[in-house]
């Protein structure tokens, strides 16, 4: 895609785009700079976007240990399940 070029609707993570919320970080974070990049023109995003393997490094991800903990005991259910 090139730069500046509008992406296509993000089909590929469920949920409106954001997916489980322990998995596919990185797919994400690139969805949410895309979607800000158009929404505003944002010259930062179109950086971040340009060398997004090196920008990924920088992002840190905050997670509630209750949090982390019930959706780890949600997918063990769910793989029990299956």
């Amino acid at each position: 895609m090139g730069e500046g070029a509008p992406s296509p609707a993000t089909t590929s993570v469920g949920d409106n785009g954001m997916g489980h919320p322990m998995r596919y970080d990185a797919e994400r974070v690139r969805i949410l700079l895309e979607r800000h990049r158009q929404a505003t023109g944002s010259a930062r995003a179109a950086e971040l976007l340009a060398d997004l393997p090196d920008a990924l490094l920088h992002f840190v991800k905050v997670v509630p240990t209750e949090y982390r903990r019930a959706l780890a005991d949600l997918e063990s259910v769910a793989v029990a399940a299956e």
